[in-house]
């Protein structure tokens, strides 16, 4: 059992129109509803990770990641509600990104110290920052980048042990987006805790199947250590790469197209960053016979309306 700073739960809706076409009971967990500090899976993750931070009396929260970032955006909100400062070691490798992002405009504005860096004097600058804090008589606490996190991983297992008091069917598939491994390492994790088998699959959002995979395994494996659980799953991790494109950020005219179909017909904002992507992954794992007919399918929105209303603007 793991302490969280309270929040309430995100509903369960079922997608009518694409149930319709596709030929399955497609039901979104809306996590991109969390009704605070833009919403989204890293607002869960925060909740975990915050009640770690305050109860042990760290006043800094430092981090390091691109300006895109949906954590970025969530953690600075967040510790400027609990007063604590919010350090961001900012890199980009495309100018572009950090002039358009509503997500790096929405940190700035929550009054982020923003220390921008190249990508590859990442860690020089986050042990200087870290070091300039101890020295003023701070407790700095470090997060890697995204949430990737004991903490963060056990909200999703928690959030697949809360999901059961949400329906009352059996799920065949549960189908979410994988950036830094965090959320599909929880949910698989919780997925073995239900009372019946389902099929967790990660659509990658940027990392190729090799590289990501032994992130993912590791992450699981803290995870049940920390459970007392057999390790054993983190050897069945079910990841795809195969819509990534030229890597994170990248979209093609299917997947736009898939992002206008679902607010035109269903009200659901998707993004083309990813939970778009992911989306567009679950549609041809199911035009590809992946999911059969009349399966009960769970989409995991890990939400991103940031990005979405910046895509106009840095592509």
């Amino acid at each position: 059992m793991m302490d969280h700073i309270p929040f309430n739960e995100t509903p369960v809706e079922k997608l009518n129109y694409f149930s319709k076409k596709w030929g399955i009971n497609l039901f979104v967990k809306r996590d991109d509803l969390f009704s605070n500090y833009g919403g989204g899976s890293k607002v869960r993750m925060l909740h975990y990770i915050l009640h770690k931070v305050k109860r042990d009396g760290y006043n800094v929260l430092i981090t390091a990641g691109g300006p895109c970032s949906n954590f970025n955006r969530a953690a600075s909100l967040m510790a400027a509600r609990m007063n604590l400062k919010f350090v961001l070691v900012l890199y980009s490798e495309s100018p572009i990104l950090n002039e358009g992002s509503l997500n790096l405009y929405l940190t700035r504005l929550s009054g982020a110290d923003i220390r921008e860096c190249d990508k590859t004097n990442v860690p020089d600058t986050i042990d200087n920052v870290i070091n300039e804090f101890i020295e003023k008589g701070y407790k700095p606490y470090y997060i890697w980048g995204g949430g990737m996190s004991l903490e963060g991983s056990y909200a999703y297992y928690d959030a697949v042990l809360n999901l059961k008091n949400q329906i009352d069917f059996k799920l065949d598939h549960i189908i979410c987006p994988c950036g830094t491994g965090t959320t599909l390492s929880g949910i698989h994790a919780g997925a073995g805790k239900l009372s019946y088998r389902t099929s967790v699959v990660g659509i990658s959002v940027a990392r190729k199947v090799e590289n990501e995979i032994p992130v993912v395994q590791n992450l699981i494996h803290e995870l049940e250590l920390f459970l007392k659980q057999k390790q054993t799953s983190e050897n069945n991790v079910n990841l795809i790469d195969d819509y990534i494109l030229d890597g994170y950020g990248t979209s093609d005219s299917d997947q736009l197209q898939l992002i206008k179909s679902a607010a035109e017909n269903e009200g659901i904002l998707l993004d083309p960053v990813y939970s778009g992507k992911a989306f567009y992954g679950l549609s041809m794992l199911i035009k590809k016979g992946y999911i059969g007919k009349d399966s009960n399918v769970l989409f995991w929105h890990t939400g991103s309306i940031f990005n979405l209303l910046s895509y106009d603007k840095i592509t």
